[in-house]
């Protein structure tokens, strides 16, 4: 099962809702990165099912994958205390491409794509951290941007019972 996504807010829209769908419930076991711009998110599921997303400028995505082969060597976990928490909620800001991961402990992890700003964030009740290396002025200010930002809940035909 893959999904990819492109620059477009009304496709990345779309693909919330299907992500959403798939991904609630589930628990995170692990997230690591072993290549520059990508960080894993490892789920607990029967199909081993693994986001991976890039924070690339140039090419941002997230893919859904069932395989995924973690290196012995050049691997480093990242965001340590995100494990074995649970994903209640997907949701995409209202009016920018964010999306927020939103787990069983009330913390969020948001993936932003913001051309060069494009970076993944894992907030808790006392700390703001960010997957690439990022100033702590400019850290202040994207967690106030975030907390700020409306996020919508999007629903499908079927979850409404008309189909």
């Amino acid at each position: 099962m893959n999904y990819q996504m492109i620059k477009s807010y009304f496709f990345l829209n779309r693909q919330v809702i299907e992500l959403r769908e798939s991904l609630s419930g589930k628990k995170i076991l692990e997230t690591f990165t072993q290549e520059k711009d990508k960080l894993v998110v490892s789920l607990e599921d029967e199909d081993n099912l693994y986001l991976e997303f890039c924070v690339n400028h140039s090419l941002p995505y997230y893919l859904l994958r069932d395989f995924y082969i973690r290196s012995k060597k050049n691997s480093l976990d990242i965001f340590e205390n995100i494990r074995n928490k649970k994903i209640i909620d997907i949701l995409i800001a209202a009016d920018d491409r964010v999306v927020a991961f939103l787990l069983d402990d009330n913390s969020v992890l948001y993936f932003t794509i913001r051309g060069k700003l494009t970076n993944i964030y894992y907030k808790t009740s006392s700390e703001f951290l960010s997957f690439k290396k990022t100033e702590a002025a400019d850290l202040l200010n994207v967690e106030k941007d975030l907390l700020e930002k409306k996020f919508i809940i999007l629903i499908t035909w079927h979850s409404m019972n008309l189909i």
